[in-house]
């Protein structure tokens, strides 16, 4: 039924058909596809990487941070124990 609508269209509606499939997407090539799908899995795999190694980062910064004031709170401590009753 399709093949007949597009046969009684003539040549420019057959020519506007195909740029409208052209211009939607419909006419890729399969390489273009297929370079398209790859180029947007490495970048995918490049952003894991990266949040991968924030998120490394951000364990690193957490316990360095604890570290800290466990520091901090050790030198309060110490300084409320040697500090003159007045």
């Amino acid at each position: 039924m399709f093949g007949a609508e597009l046969g009684q269209l003539g040549p420019w509606g057959l020519a506007s058909a195909c740029f409208m499939l052209v211009f939607l997407g419909g006419l890729i090539p399969r390489w273009t596809h297929n370079q398209r799908i790859n180029d947007l899995k490495d970048l995918n795999n490049k952003l894991e990487a990266a949040l991968d190694k924030r998120d490394e980062q951000f364990d690193r910064l957490i316990g360095q941070n604890e570290i800290i004031v466990h520091t901090l709170e050790e030198i309060k401590a110490i300084s409320k124990e040697t500090r003159p009753v007045s």
